[in-house]
This record gives structure tokens, C-alpha cells and sequence, in this order.
């Protein structure tokens, strides 16, 4: 990823990533890794819980309330609703995937995602659910990508950069298609078990889920600001 922290700005590293030769191999090299399937499971699609009823039956529904999800260093926060609403006038944001009109138009069932790259750096991608009994399945990357940043570009340490580039090149990855279903593993604790659509299922992916539980959609809003 080195190749990318002496980019010039915000546009010049998506710009390298799209066009960047290795970094695309080596994401088809992890896509193959990643996807490599186990057995298949009977039931499969019914044999969990659909995480958006799970979201909707919470007081507030989900108008109120998101899924946070907490995996390694990273924090993501899962909603059906669009996030920009929540960044202030400081914030720019940078299309890089997608049209001006993606994060707002109708898209049936739209799963957005929102992801802390840095102090003050925010990528939010929008993926297209389909359903498959309890299961809902999509594109292993992204419909649609933008970055929400307050920060002069020059700020970014290399490790965000790097961070950035990677997070990008997975999302124009999306070639595969991921199903998943929601198990309890505790009071307002959840985990997604994923799956192909023919049932066979995806250790690695499994293996790198990490814990969901429903907050508050304020507490988006408060992470942004960096009060939380």
C-alpha cells in the first residue's frame, strides 16, 4: 500500500487505486481465499434471524436505532438509512464510487454501512439487499462509496492513506455474491453467519465477523463528533 502515501490528494489515491494493476491481483487473490466455501447447510436461510426485523422490532425501529458493530480496531455502524444527515458543515465529502444521486434515490432494500478510517475520516458505502428466507444477500462490495472527511489531506498519516486505499479497493471488489443470517449470542448481542446462496458456508467470513448490538442512531452522530 506504500505506493499510495505520496498521492496529492484525496482524488489522486482513488484515482491510483481504480487504475493500480497489483493492488487489483492481489484483491482477487483474497477474494479467491476468502470465498473458499465450506459444507453446505441445510435450512440455512431459515436457521437464523433476520437482523432487519431484529433492527425494526427495537423501540424507535429503525428510524432511531442502528447496529454497531465492533471488529478488531474498527467501528462500523449498519443502517437502512443513509448517514450523511449526520455529518456537519465541516465535513466534505468525495464520491468515489457511484453517482451524486446513489445515497439518496430509491434502491428497495439498501443496507448502509459507515466506517472510521481516522480522526475525522469517515467512508459510508451502500450495498442492495436481496432476501433469501431470513438471509440477506449482496454484492461482496459496494453499490455505491463516499469519504466524509474534515481533515486537508495532507494531515492523513501514511497508515490512514493505506487504510483508505485498501478499504476502497475492496469496495470496487464486487464480484462475489455474500448471504448472511443473525445468531444471539447474548443480551443485545448478535454475530452474522455468511453463506453463498446455495447454502454453503463462508469460515473465513465467520471467522472475521464481529459482535452487533443496537444503539442509538445519536450514537453515530456522537462518534463523529468524537464525544463518544
Amino acid at each position: 500500500m506504500d505506493n499510495f502515501a505520496d498521492a496529492s490528494g484525496y482524488a489522486d489515491l482513488f484515482s491510483r487505486v481504480e487504475n493500480h494493476a497489483e493492488l487489483q491481483t492481489a484483491f482477487r487473490e483474497n477474494r479467491t481465499r476468502v470465498m473458499q466455501p465450506g459444507d453446505r447447510m441445510a435450512d440455512w436461510s431459515e436457521s437464523g434471524l433476520d437482523m432487519d426485523a431484529v433492527l425494526a422490532a427495537a423501540p424507535g425501529g429503525v428510524t432511531d436505532n442502528v447496529y454497531r458493530q465492533d471488529r478488531a480496531d474498527d467501528l462500523v455502524f449498519q443502517s437502512s438509512r443513509q448517514f450523511g444527515d449526520l455529518f456537519g458543515a465541516d465535513y466534505k465529502i468525495y464520491l468515489v464510487i457511484g453517482d451524486a444521486g446513489s445515497f439518496t434515490a430509491s434502491h428497495g432494500d439498501p443496507s448502509f454501512g459507515l466506517i472510521r478510517v481516522g480522526d475525522g475520516l469517515w467512508l459510508e458505502t451502500l450495498s442492495v439487499n436481496s432476501a433469501i428466507g431470513n438471509a440477506r444477500c449482496s454484492g461482496s462490495g459496494a453499490k455505491a462509496l463516499r469519504l466524509h472527511t474534515r481533515r486537508p489531506y495532507d494531515s492523513l498519516t501514511k497508515l490512514e492513506k493505506s487504510t483508505l486505499a485498501a478499504y476502497t479497493a475492496a469496495a470496487r471488489d464486487n464480484e462475489s455474491e455474500v448471504c448472511s443470517v443473525g445468531e444471539a449470542v447474548g443480551d443485545n448481542r448478535y454475530r452474522s453467519r455468511y453463506f453463498l446462496p446455495d447454502g454453503r458456508r463462508l469460515p473465513v467470513f465467520d471467522a472475521r465477523s464481529g459482535r452487533l448490538s443496537i444503539v442509538p442512531r445519536a450514537d453515530v452522530r456522537q462518534a463523529i463528533t468524537g464525544s463518544l
